[in-house]
């Protein structure tokens, strides 16, 4: 709307013939009246406008008031556009650690988002807003949802991926109420040893959580400790200790376990009522007469408690004379976690089922649970059992990896041939 010029040269204020007019209709705006001198407009108003220039004004009028409109609305638009963005990045801040995660889930309505603000804003401007890169929206749209695949994504493209059988057998074994209280590694190793199937654990962990299986829960109340003392070959270090359970009768048993350092394996596991020093020393006895210990220098790992000392310590200066005994904490820095490991283990996956009646009964059934532990395929062994390592196996990692490069290669030809989405 033009409202006043000033001349250089002159200081005299001079006003358009619009501003005559509009001051006449009295459709001037405040800001610019208040700004006029009181004789200017006492002069504006005895001296009319001719109606051929109030013809010509009047549509001039309509159409700047008009356009001003426009701009007004505009100035709102971008106000109202700007506190959007800030809504929209503020949200982006408080979902910074799980934006990933919300994207993919949701990764079909993103790409629909972005195909509808493209033609607009253009899809570098959308996908900056999404703050996903032009990369992961092209990737996204280019690899539609297969509903053939638990990964959803097409076989024939992604042909690594478990075939259905493969995806069956996992399934099969987490249903098993025989495993149900088992770790998902050591399930994992016994599908590998069974010969299941032959794939990563990674891979296997990630389609436990594809299948909708929750992570199983433990009883964690031991102490972490940092990585122990490791033996090299069997019946090298020996481990014992102490824990204990509440049977129905409202009386505490105490376990005791043997353990091997290297195998893992349980070498002798007895119960009672009453954990003496001389309880111990008959269980290393019994230990070292059953392998033909006693001739062999070996190290015995045990905590401070009372229990080790006396009738143990009498027995070890004159019977065992090649065992030393080790008391953790004491003599080294580190806790007796490998037994530590094996009492948390023990109470998890084979004592959470049972509920005994007494001490008798838990007696009863310790040779039985023991086996099973002993037989049982570990994570830290690489697949193998205990027994089998005391037996004379060597864990390996790369054991199978022969049959894991040859089901790779079948689970790409099998996939390749599925017919599924449109590729």
């Amino acid at each position: 709307m033009s409202i006043t010029t000033i001349p250089k040269n002159r200081k005299k204020k001079t006003y358009s013939t619009f501003t005559k007019y509009c001051f006449q209709k009295g459709t001037l705006p405040k800001d610019i009246l208040k700004n006029i001198p009181s004789s200017t407009k006492h002069s504006w108003q005895k001296k009319l406008t001719n109606k051929a220039d109030n013809d010509v004004l009047a549509i001039f009028e309509k159409d700047t008031l008009e356009y001003a409109e426009l701009i007004v609305e505009k100035e709102k638009a971008i106000i109202f556009s700007n506190i959007l963005i800030g809504l929209l990045q503020g949200f982006q801040k408080i979902i910074v650690n799980t934006k990933k995660e919300i994207l993919f889930a949701n990764k079909k309505l993103v790409i629909e988002t972005i195909d509808k603000a493209k033609e607009n804003m253009g899809i570098q401007k959308a996908c900056e807003y999404l703050t996903i890169s032009t990369q992961q929206y092209y990737a996204w749209k280019n690899n539609i949802d297969c509903t053939a695949s638990l990964l959803k994504l097409c076989r024939k493209r992604f042909a690594t991926q478990l075939t259905d059988k493969d995806v069956t057998i996992i399934k099969e074994y987490l249903c098993n109420k025989e495993y149900e209280q088992l770790s998902w590694a050591t399930v994992y190793w016994k599908i590998i040893r069974d010969g299941g199937g032959a794939f990563s654990i990674s891979c296997f962990y990630k389609y436990c959580k594809l299948l909708g299986f929750g992570k199983r829960t433990v009883n964690d109340k031991c102490k972490k400790n940092k990585e122990g003392i490791k033996a090299t070959k069997v019946a090298e270090i020996l481990h014992t200790d102490i824990t204990y359970i509440k049977t129905k009768d409202g009386k505490t048993s105490y376990l005791s376990f043997v353990e091997d350092n290297f195998s893992k394996c349980i070498l002798l596991g007895q119960a009672t009522e009453k954990p003496d020093s001389l309880f111990l020393k008959n269980n290393i006895e019994t230990v070292l007469n059953k392998y033909n210990l006693a001739t062999m220098p070996l190290k015995l790992i045990v905590d401070d408690g009372s229990e080790n000392k006396g009738f143990l310590d009498m027995f070890l200066k004159t019977d065992a004379k090649l065992v030393t005994k080790i008391i953790a904490r004491i003599d080294i820095p580190l806790a007796n976690n490998v037994v530590e490991a094996l009492h948390k283990k023990f109470k998890n996956e084979f004592l959470r089922d049972y509920c005994f009646e007494n001490h008798a009964e838990l007696v009863a059934a310790l040779p039985a649970l023991i086996e099973r532990y002993n037989n049982q395929y570990h994570s830290s062994l690489y697949g193998f059992s205990p027994q089998e390592v005391w037996e004379g196996a060597i864990p390996n990692k790369n054991s199978f990896t022969t049959s894991f490069a040859l089901a790779y290669k079948k689970r790409k030809e099998s996939n390749n041939t599925f017919k599924c989405c449109k590729t």
